[in-house]
Protein backbone atom coordinates (compact mmCIF):
# COMPACT_ATOMS: atom_id res chain seq x y z
CA UNK A 1 0.00 0.00 0.00
CA UNK A 2 0.94 3.63 -0.36
CA UNK A 3 0.26 6.48 2.06
CA UNK A 4 0.57 10.16 1.19
CA UNK A 5 0.33 13.05 3.62
CA UNK A 6 0.06 16.50 2.02
CA UNK A 7 0.01 19.97 3.58
CA UNK A 8 -1.46 22.81 1.51
CA UNK A 9 -0.84 26.52 2.18
CA UNK A 10 -2.14 29.75 0.71
CA UNK A 11 -5.53 28.19 0.01
CA UNK A 12 -8.80 30.04 -0.62
CA UNK A 13 -10.40 30.47 2.85
CA UNK A 14 -13.95 30.39 1.46
CA UNK A 15 -13.34 27.00 -0.12
CA UNK A 16 -11.66 25.74 3.05
CA UNK A 17 -14.72 26.68 5.09
CA UNK A 18 -17.31 25.14 2.74
CA UNK A 19 -18.37 21.70 3.89
CA UNK A 20 -20.10 21.07 0.56
CA UNK A 21 -17.07 22.04 -1.55
CA UNK A 22 -14.55 20.12 0.57
CA UNK A 23 -16.75 17.00 0.60
CA UNK A 24 -17.18 17.07 -3.18
CA UNK A 25 -13.49 17.85 -3.77
CA UNK A 26 -12.36 14.96 -1.57
CA UNK A 27 -14.66 12.46 -3.29
CA UNK A 28 -13.72 13.76 -6.76
CA UNK A 29 -9.98 13.57 -6.02
CA UNK A 30 -10.28 9.98 -4.82
CA UNK A 31 -12.42 8.97 -7.79
CA UNK A 32 -10.06 10.61 -10.31
CA UNK A 33 -7.11 8.83 -8.66
CA UNK A 34 -8.79 5.53 -9.52
CA UNK A 35 -10.34 4.74 -6.14
CA UNK A 36 -13.81 3.39 -5.54
CA UNK A 37 -15.47 5.83 -3.13
CA UNK A 38 -17.89 3.91 -0.90
CA UNK A 39 -18.87 6.73 1.43
CA UNK A 40 -17.77 10.28 2.28
CA UNK A 41 -18.67 12.02 5.53
CA UNK A 42 -17.82 15.53 6.64
CA UNK A 43 -18.20 17.82 9.63
CA UNK A 44 -18.33 21.63 9.72
CA UNK A 45 -16.69 23.15 12.79
CA UNK A 46 -17.47 26.46 14.50
CA UNK A 47 -16.21 29.02 14.04
CA UNK A 48 -14.47 27.52 10.99
CA UNK A 49 -12.93 24.42 9.48
CA UNK A 50 -14.05 21.19 7.87
CA UNK A 51 -13.01 17.57 8.35
CA UNK A 52 -13.82 14.97 5.71
CA UNK A 53 -13.27 11.22 5.56
CA UNK A 54 -13.78 8.99 2.54
CA UNK A 55 -14.02 5.24 2.89
CA UNK A 56 -12.55 3.67 -0.23
CA UNK A 57 -12.77 0.10 -1.44
CA UNK A 58 -8.96 0.42 -1.59
CA UNK A 59 -8.65 1.94 1.94
CA UNK A 60 -9.34 5.52 3.11
CA UNK A 61 -8.67 9.25 2.74
CA UNK A 62 -9.32 12.31 4.86
CA UNK A 63 -8.58 15.95 5.35
CA UNK A 64 -8.94 18.88 7.71
CA UNK A 65 -8.99 22.58 6.90
CA UNK A 66 -7.96 25.72 8.77
CA UNK A 67 -9.58 28.61 6.85
CA UNK A 68 -8.18 31.20 9.27
CA UNK A 69 -4.64 30.33 8.19
CA UNK A 70 -5.36 29.20 4.62
CA UNK A 71 -4.08 25.69 5.34
CA UNK A 72 -5.31 22.14 4.87
CA UNK A 73 -3.96 18.64 5.31
CA UNK A 74 -4.92 15.64 3.17
CA UNK A 75 -4.03 12.04 3.98
CA UNK A 76 -4.73 9.12 1.68
CA UNK A 77 -3.85 5.45 2.05
CA UNK A 78 -4.47 3.18 -0.90
CA UNK A 79 -3.83 -0.32 -2.19
CA UNK A 80 -3.92 -1.60 -5.73
CA UNK A 81 -3.81 0.56 -8.85
CA UNK A 82 -4.87 3.84 -7.22
CA UNK A 83 -2.47 6.78 -7.73
CA UNK A 84 -2.71 8.94 -4.59
CA UNK A 85 -0.61 11.71 -6.17
CA UNK A 86 -3.40 12.30 -8.68
CA UNK A 87 -5.68 12.97 -5.71
CA UNK A 88 -3.11 15.32 -4.12
CA UNK A 89 -2.81 17.40 -7.31
CA UNK A 90 -6.62 17.63 -7.67
CA UNK A 91 -6.94 18.75 -4.04
CA UNK A 92 -4.21 21.39 -4.58
CA UNK A 93 -5.99 22.82 -7.62
CA UNK A 94 -9.41 22.66 -5.96
CA UNK A 95 -8.18 24.53 -2.87
CA UNK A 96 -6.32 27.06 -5.05
CA UNK A 97 -3.22 26.27 -2.98
CA UNK A 98 -0.23 28.52 -3.58
CA UNK A 99 2.10 25.71 -2.47
CA UNK A 100 2.09 22.27 -0.97
CA UNK A 101 4.44 19.66 0.41
CA UNK A 102 3.89 15.95 0.68
CA UNK A 103 5.43 12.77 2.03
CA UNK A 104 4.94 9.54 0.15
CA UNK A 105 5.34 6.33 2.16
CA UNK A 106 5.29 2.86 0.63
CA UNK A 107 3.89 0.92 3.54
CA UNK A 108 5.05 -2.46 2.23
CA UNK A 109 8.66 -1.24 2.44
CA UNK A 110 8.40 -0.01 6.04
CA UNK A 111 10.60 -1.59 8.67
CA UNK A 112 11.37 -0.74 12.26
CA UNK A 113 14.47 1.46 12.22
CA UNK A 114 16.28 4.14 14.18
CA UNK A 115 14.31 6.85 12.38
CA UNK A 116 11.00 5.68 13.90
CA UNK A 117 9.74 6.12 17.41
CA UNK A 118 8.92 2.57 18.43
CA UNK A 119 6.38 2.05 21.18
CA UNK A 120 6.69 -1.28 22.93
CA UNK A 121 4.40 -2.33 25.77
CA UNK A 122 6.91 -5.00 26.83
Amino acid sequence: GCAVVALFEGCDPQILNSRRKITRLTAKACYEAGATVLKTQSVQFAPSGVSTTSILAESHAGNHTWPESGRAVFVVYTCGDVDPMVAVRIIARGLKAKRYVYQNVHVDALTFSDSWVVMDDG
